[in-house]
């Protein structure tokens, strides 16, 4: 709901009240394993992203911030990324893996060269067709009006926590630029 929310042009501050009450029911339905390896399942690991870049985006307190974090615990979930962005917030250390190179490699290279061109780039030409065997593939070609947007929150929030000059995002089709800047 929050996604669709920020994709329908809602105020930060509706978002954060909607993301505050979804935080127990994340609590409460996490289920991020397909296997007995414990690995995170790609499209849980996608809203463990979600998860954790959009308590960064719209500023929760570090108490909310720690229940999201302490949710994911528990299973595989050392990942660069995931790292990166909780220890903004909580001491982490920090994995130098990725659980799924292949499709986040991207903003690895964006963490490491800063190059916010060849981000944007990889946005604009490579991007959306890696998420294919998402659930939200294509959703925005369903009659059944249940798109919420293809938004990448954990691209956006990497960029706020590197202080990086955006401005070439502005009109990103997937980078949730005014949510960065609408504070």
């Amino acid at each position: 709901m929050v996604i669709a929310q920020y994709s329908a042009d809602f105020s930060s501050e509706q978002m954060k009240d909607s993301f505050l009450d979804l935080i127990p029911r994340f609590e409460a339905g996490w289920c991020n394993t397909e296997n007995n390896d414990n690995k995170i399942y790609f499209d849980g690991y996608i809203q463990a992203l979600w998860m954790v870049s959009l308590a960064i985006l719209l500023d929760v307190a570090v108490g909310d911030f720690q229940r999201i974090v302490n949710t994911l615990e528990g299973k595989n979930s050392q990942d660069m990324i995931l790292d990166v962005l909780i220890s903004t917030q909580l001491p982490r250390q920090k994995s130098e893996q990725l659980l799924y190179p292949q499709k986040f490699e991207f903003i690895k290279k964006l963490i490491d060269t800063q190059n916010i061109e060849g981000f944007k780039d990889y946005l604009d030409r490579k991007w959306y067709p890696s998420i294919k065997q998402t659930y939200w593939f294509d959703l925005d070609k369903n009659k059944n009006d249940v798109f919420f947007g293809y938004w990448r929150f954990e691209s956006a929030a990497i960029v706020k926590l590197l202080k990086l000059d955006d401005t070439i995002l502005k009109r990103q089709r997937y980078y949730p630029f005014d949510l960065i800047h609408q504070h």
